[in-house]
Order: structure tokens, then sequence, then C-alpha cells
């Protein structure tokens, strides 16, 4: 009953749109104790995402959608996968996946991710003060990483059921956000991370507050993440990964996805 109630509270929220679509854990009926209702309004005009309690909701244009779809966007393929249209009267869930073409890698995309595994590289002081907004700038680099892999082969959204594969990486981001891991369940899934990304560990930090003042000498993705850590701001939206500097890669030998 109580996500019924959301639902009807992001219906509220997405109004006026063209289409609304569920996807993430909630859509594939793996949800947890805290996990995010995550939708997709399609909407006329581009306006701000709305986060409302446990309702992560994105807004997008079609022509946005279309052309994020082209450049084979990971966002685009994980509503693809997951998409549960709620409401989508004009078949919009399909005309973008008529548009979508696949890459044949995400190397600029790993390339930011590089300096999230930089930023999250810390000591263990700094891991108590800022643990929370690290464990979820760490996931969100992990759980982006592993996503991007299966997506060149069998794509896969499910971080359990990619751990069910046998990948480490997975496994690992499972330990973390139980809540049960400290800071060597956290080391260990930064460092097989970085191996994955081949991103060399420096010296770790030791101070959150010079960690975070660094936002204001980067920017993107890294910046962003580095203003998240900071206490009382710590939700990552999936959607952070569409900036057009790192959409999609590679764009040479791709193929368009048959619609369905």
């Amino acid at each position: 009953m109580e996500f019924v109630v959301d639902l009807d509270q992001a219906l509220c929220l997405a109004e006026p749109c063209r289409a609304l679509i569920l996807y993430g854990s909630v859509a594939r009926g793996e949800q947890e104790p805290g996990s995010d209702i995550d939708l997709l309004a399609i909407v006329e005009q581009r306006r701000p995402n709305i986060r409302c309690g446990d309702i992560q909701l994105a807004c997008y244009t079609v022509s946005q959608l279309q052309h994020l779809a082209r450049n084979g966007s990971l966002f685009i393929l994980h509503l693809l996968s997951d998409g549960v249209p709620l409401r989508d009267q004009q078949d919009l869930l399909n005309r973008i996946r008529r548009e979508y073409c696949q890459p044949v890698g995400y190397d600029e995309l790993y390339r930011e991710l590089h300096g999230v595994i930089a930023i999250t590289n810390v000591a263990s002081s700094a891991y108590d003060e800022g643990r929370s907004g690290l464990h979820r700038a760490l996931v969100f680099a992990a759980r982006t990483y592993i996503y991007g892999e299966a997506a060149l082969t069998e794509p896969c959204f499910s971080v359990r059921r990619l751990a069910e594969r046998g990948c480490a990486i997975a496994s690992a981001v499972r330990a973390v956000k139980s809540g049960e891991g400290g800071f060597e369940e956290y080391r260990m899934l930064l460092e097989l991370t970085a191996e994955a990304l081949r991103t060399p560990l420096g010296i770790p930090y030791t101070d959150l507050g010079l960690l975070v003042r660094e936002a204001d000498l980067t920017s993107g993705l890294v910046a962003r993440l580095l203003k998240s850590i900071a206490p009382g701001d710590n939700n990552f939206p999936y959607d952070w990964l569409n900036d057009e500097s790192k959409v999609s890669i590679r764009r040479r030998h791709s193929r368009r996805r048959d619609a369905t």
C-alpha cells in the first residue's frame, strides 16, 4: 500500500507528462528496504529532476532521450532493459528503443570513473567522517562499471544478478550497501574497482574537508560527487551519467537495436 501511495504522489509530481516509466529495482521486483523508486517522466519541456522521499523522478523530453539513445547512453539501455510503462499511450518507450545504437565501448565514461576512484581513495580517518557519502560515491562508480561491462555482452542492471553470475565487484557492492560492512569492505570494493578500471591508487586522503574543498577545482561528475560527499547531501541520481561529454563512446561500428 505504501508503494501505491508513493506512486500516486509521483504521478502528481510528474504532471504534465507524456509518459511515465518505472525502472530500477522496483521495476524488476528486487527492491529492498530503503530502495529508491526510480521513475522517468517524458515531458514537453526540460525541467529539473525531482527527489521526494523514496521517489527519484528524472525528467526528459523525447528529443533529449533520442539524442542519448543515438549515442548509446547506458542510462537509456537501463530504461530499455528494465522499464515498465505506467503511462505511455503514445508508445514513446518503443520510439526511443528504435533510436538506440549499441556502442562498442564505454571508454570515455570509464575515464570519468578514474576520477571518482581517486576521490574515494581515503584513509580510515576520512572514512569515519564521511562514511555514508563515500559509500554511495564508490558504489555509484563500481555499479556503473559493472553495468557497462555487462551491457557489451548480456545487459544486466541488477547487482544481485551480477553477483550470482560470479562478479566479484557486484558481491563487494552488496557487502558495502548492506550497511554491515566497514572500512575493510569499503577498501575491498575500492581496490577491486580500481584494478578493473586500471586506476592506480595513490596516497589516500586523510582529511575529508580537504577532499570536499577540491570540488571547486574540478568539474563534471567528479565535482558533483565531491560536493555530495559532504554530510547531508548523499544522493547521486543515476542520470548523472548523461552529460554529453561522457554519454557514449566509440560510436563507430555501433549498431541500432531493433524494436521489440
